[in-house]
Parts: structure tokens; C-alpha cells; sequence
């Protein structure tokens, strides 16, 4: 399957938990799952996603608090990894859609305008 599909990942990262969807090029929600943030679980993640797609990049959340140690260890895999900013919460409450519904409309209009960067700030614990 994994050599068939090809798609983006998008992880919405919190202090203990990485909540996690794979989105095909149509942006279609082929999985959803969540992750601790610990080392061993950012490896387990990374392997989940592929074994759903072979993913092209990730867009995470926060590369640069909750989201840094994950952004290091996938860059550190070879895996592209592109900033996410976070919605807006007003506006997500308007149109009517949590978080998860947001964050799937966010990866799928945002993939292409991922800012490849660094992480940057201080990240967790260190600010």
C-alpha cells in the first residue's frame, strides 16, 4: 500500500500527546492516531505514517515549543518537515469546526506554502 500512495502528514502538537493524520494528495484523511512525545514515540509515529502512505512532508505544529524535539527527530530522518501555524481559534469556532476539522482543512490548503525552516524558540522546558 505504501508504495501506491503517496501523501502529506500533518501532527497538531500538544505538551503530552502529538495528535497525528496522514492526508493524500486529494486530501482525502487516510489515518488519524495520537502519540506521546516521548523519543521512543516520535519513532513509533514516524513508522505509522508510513505504513499508511509514503509521505512527502510533514506540517507540523509548533516546530518550535511542543513540536521541536519531533521536528529534530524527523529532519534527522531525512523527512521533510514544514512549520504549521496555529488557526486561528475564533475563526475556527465561526466556520462552525473543531480542532480536528481544522486541522485536516489547514494541511490540505497549507501544504504548499510550508515553511522549511529551522525550529526555532526556546521549546519546552527551556523558556
Amino acid at each position: 500500500m505504501a508504495d501506491q500512495i503517496v501523501a502529506i502528514g500533518d501532527v497538531d502538537t500538544h505538551a503530552e500527546s502529538h495528535q497525528t493524520a496522514v492526508i493524500d494528495s486529494v486530501g482525502r484523511r487516510l489515518a488519524t492516531a495520537a502519540f506521546p512525545t516521548t523519543p521512543d514515540d516520535c519513532c513509533r509515529l514516524l513508522d505509522w505514517m508510513s505504513l499508511h502512505a509514503d509521505v512527502l512532508a510533514l506540517g507540523v505544529e509548533g516546530t518550535g515549543a511542543y513540536g521541536g524535539e519531533l521536528t529534530r527527530f524527523l529532519r534527522a530522518s531525512k523527512v521533510t518537515v514544514g512549520d504549521i501555524d496555529r488557526p486561528d481559534r475564533k475563526a475556527r469556532q465561526a466556520n462552525g469546526g473543531g480542532r480536528q476539522r481544522c486541522g485536516l482543512h489547514r494541511v490540505c490548503t497549507r501544504v504548499r506554502s510550508l515553511r522549511l525552516g529551522s525550529p526555532s524558540g526556546p521549546g519546552p522546558g527551556r523558556r
